[in-house]
């Protein structure tokens, strides 16, 4: 679980996976913690979500690698003010 600003900067992040620490993640974007086709995968999907207001549902969205090879689903979905305004 994470939020994101308007600008995809992430604000917090909870049990972060792909061996990243949320220490390393909050003031950051995608681009600056994943590989280039990931990154822009995940950008577009959230880019959508914020943009129609409608929540997105990709799967997988990113591999990650552990003990055994895995994937995550990734579901983004925008939050906004009472003044109808994206909201992070």
């Amino acid at each position: 679980m994470w939020a994101q600003d308007v600008d995809l900067r992430y604000l917090w992040i909870f049990n972060p996976s792909m061996g990243l620490s949320a220490e390393g993640m909050v003031g950051k974007t995608d681009h600056d913690v994943l590989d280039g086709p990931t990154a822009e995968r995940l950008t577009t999907l959230k880019r959508k979500a914020m943009n129609t207001g409608e929540g997105m549902c990709a799967r997988p969205c990113a591999p990650f690698v552990t003990a055994m090879t895995r994937r995550t689903i990734c579901s983004s979905s925008p939050s906004w003010t009472i003044a109808g305004q994206p909201s992070a």
